[in-house]
């Protein structure tokens, strides 16, 4: 016996490469949205959550430091340090560790700032931006040894996302050599692909994660300085709702734009819906009505 799943998956089969992966019958919607609810999104995307109020002050050196549970909600935050050169003089380990404390050298200003940024400021990574909570990161790539910084999250990755944009700026602090090792991010350990071009905001394909649970982490590479505003998925078109309304009609509701086509039959013929906007009210003709969007 074929299950709602498999039939539903069947059905998102019939598709071509202008066409999105939004396809839907008004007889059995109403049992397929319920089929994918996102259960655990990711939170604190933004930063915006940062919890300043516990902040405290370390009395030997003046360094202001919070929980990396206050400051960044929602994320874990680790450090590792790899030895690249043995010195007996300063011997050390290749380590990872977590780190559970924030340091700052003053108050939540270096978090939220209202200073007016000016062109050339802007492109600094340790300048935050203005009205916003900021993280800033440096990873040092020293003689023996080098360290990086990665900050890792579960969730649940949009339906129809397409990519994955870091908002900030990120730039080299060291020897040039090691320049092509300023970013990465993974999903489930695999590396994303950088959507060119490879400056400014960093911009990742996505799509292959599609309503996907995963483990997001970001990881900026040795010798590198990072201002980050925050991470943004770019989404699609995607069918949101649709309401089978007293009248006898039905809404439909979609995101991403695109243009609303149906058909009496999953295979077609598909015709353009003249005019359709989300949300969308019609009356059906038949028994049977599909629908999709075409980008």
């Amino acid at each position: 016996m074929i299950t709602p799943q498999q039939f539903l998956e069947d059905l998102l089969q019939e598709k071509t490469s202008s066409t999105c992966r939004s396809l839907l019958s008004v007889s059995v919607v109403l049992m397929f949205l319920t089929l994918k609810a996102s259960a655990a999104p990711f939170q604190n995307l933004d930063f915006e959550q940062a919890n300043t109020n516990r902040l405290s002050t370390d009395p030997s050196s003046g360094l202001v430091f919070g929980s990396t549970a206050d400051f960044l909600p929602g994320w874990q935050v680790e450090q590792a340090l790899i030895v690249t050169q043995a010195n007996p003089a300063f011997p050390i380990q290749s380590r990872t560790n977590q780190v559970d404390t924030i340091w700052f050298r003053s108050a939540p200003q270096l978090l939220e700032t209202t200073e007016v940024l000016t062109d050339s400021s802007d492109i600094f990574p340790n300048v935050p931006k203005v009205g916003t909570y900021s993280l800033l990161l440096a990873t040092c790539a020293c003689t023996g040894f080098e360290t990086y910084l990665s900050l890792i999250q579960r969730g649940d990755v949009p339906a129809n996302a397409t990519t994955l944009t870091l908002d900030g700026f990120i730039s080299w602090s060291g020897d040039l050599s090691g320049s092509n090792r300023s970013a990465e991010v993974t999903m489930d350990g695999i590396p994303l692909e950088r959507v060119p071009p490879p400056t400014g905001s960093l911009t990742w394909n996505a799509a292959a994660f599609q309503g996907q649970n995963v483990a997001l982490r970001f990881t900026i590479g040795p010798g590198w300085a990072a201002r980050i505003d925050g991470f943004r998925f770019t989404l699609g078109t995607a069918f949101s709702g649709i309401t089978r309304n007293r009248d006898g009609t039905i809404t439909i509701r979609w995101s991403g734009g695109g243009t609303l086509e149906a058909a009496a039959a999953v295979n077609g013929p598909w015709q353009d819906v003249t005019g359709a906007t989300s949300p969308y009210t019609f009356t059906p003709t038949g028994a049977m009505l599909f629908a999709r969007i075409r980008q």
